[in-house]
């Protein structure tokens, strides 16, 4: 998955922890935050670790991650900021999303991000169970492995791994801290694990990039694209709020 989404996973699963009285390392250090030169949280402009503790102290309860369609080419704009729907984090009957910003491109640091969760009006959208997400996603992920796999495209390879880390073989997926020790179930982060595989969703280069000829087969990809882009992105939060007590 994308940089901006697997911080608001990240964020989700590392505010839970804390709620529920879990140990959990400061955010500053989390492979999501590794591009960001700042990350505030509005209306204060606190970073995250203050934001976690400010909810500690207001005993939210609960942080909940939600997805929202916002246009019918998500899918294809995806890699983009700001691209591929609205994602927010909900808690304390209030919502945050994120406004990714270059703001130095030459950093030797490569931190070029500036990124700011402001208070939104949302929704909170209904997750799916686990198991019922899981199936889905797999179910996904076997079709379109298929097609790869008959149009001898080189990303069956990231299907596949997406597969087999769903069916529980050990995983070195990117991201390994999205969620602190004890944060989620197994079958939660497993499913997380597979969903970075599968997140094939970008701009040159990416899964995105490839066209067909053949108006038949190009409808394929179409529809076996979309199957999976929408079943990760109801996994995605059902598997982040796992972590919520």
């Amino acid at each position: 998955m994308n940089g901006p989404l697997a911080q608001v996973v990240a964020l989700t699963c590392h505010a839970n922890a804390a709620l529920r009285g879990l140990r959990r390392p400061s955010f500053e250090r989390n492979s999501t935050a590794g591009f960001c030169s700042r990350i505030d949280f509005e209306p204060a402009g606190e970073p995250p670790d203050k934001w976690i503790d400010w909810l500690v102290h207001r005993r939210a309860g609960r942080v909940l991650l939600s997805y929202a369609s916002a246009d019918p080419r998500d899918r294809v704009l995806a890699g983009l900021a700001g691209g591929g729907g609205l994602w927010t984090l909900h808690a304390m009957d209030r919502a945050w999303a994120a406004r990714w910003t270059v703001e130095d491109v030459k950093r030797a640091d490569r931190r070029i991000w500036s990124v700011t969760y402001a208070t939104v009006q949302a929704k909170l959208a209904a997750s799916p169970p686990l198991q019922d997400a899981k199936a889905r996603v797999e179910e996904a992920l076997v079709a379109i492995s298929s097609f790869a796999g008959a149009h001898a495209s080189d990303w069956q390879r990231s299907f596949e791994d997406a597969l087999r880390a769903l069916r529980g073989a050990a995983s070195d997926a990117h991201r390994q801290d999205l969620a602190p020790e004890g944060a989620l179930p197994p079958e939660a982060r497993t499913l997380l694990q597979a969903c970075q595989y599968a997140w094939v969703f970008g701009t040159m280069g990416s899964w995105n990039d490839i066209g067909y000829q053949d108006a038949g087969v190009q409808a394929e990809y179409d529809r076996v694209s979309q199957a999976l882009f929408d079943a990760l992105n109801a996994a995605i939060p059902s598997a982040a709020n796992a972590s919520a007590a």
